[in-house]
């Protein structure tokens, strides 16, 4: 019994603590902190729970997308790039993290139809980059 006890402080806390409201500005202070510093699971968590809450903005969406491409989840961070290149299609930055998100998550087909429709300076980009880049 006493044992349980001991347990009652901590779920409540933790429960407090997930349920805590998030605001835009926490949001982008932590994130990009977390972004600047490589702390790419804290960043998945904050912005997880930041889009659940409806925060939802295209420098989180990058920063999500970086996170999960570090991580190797290329397929998640190619969805979440393509959801930021929506809010602002001309980022250059969220173009090539989408292409190579495709690309190191075998859809090189989508790759290639994505540099395409970026168009002739973004092939030339990334052709320049290929050998170098990671």
């Amino acid at each position: 019994m006493r044992q349980s006890l001991m347990y009652i402080p901590l779920l409540c806390f933790g429960l407090s603590a997930a349920a805590q409201e998030l605001d835009y500005k926490t949001v982008d202070e932590k994130s990009y902190e977390y972004f600047l510093n490589e702390q790419w699971n804290d960043l998945i968590e904050i912005a997880e729970k930041a889009n659940e809450q409806g925060i939802d903005y295209h420098y989180l969406q990058t920063r999500l997308g970086t996170a999960y491409f570090k991580k190797a989840k290329y397929r998640k961070a190619a969805k979440v790039f393509k959801k930021a290149l929506e809010s602002n299609k001309s980022s250059s930055y969220a173009q090539e993290y989408y292409y190579y998100s495709l690309l190191y998550g075998g859809d090189a087909r989508a790759a290639r139809l994505v540099a395409a429709k970026f168009g002739e300076q973004f092939q030339a980009s990334v052709d320049e980059k290929k050998s170098d880049w990671l």
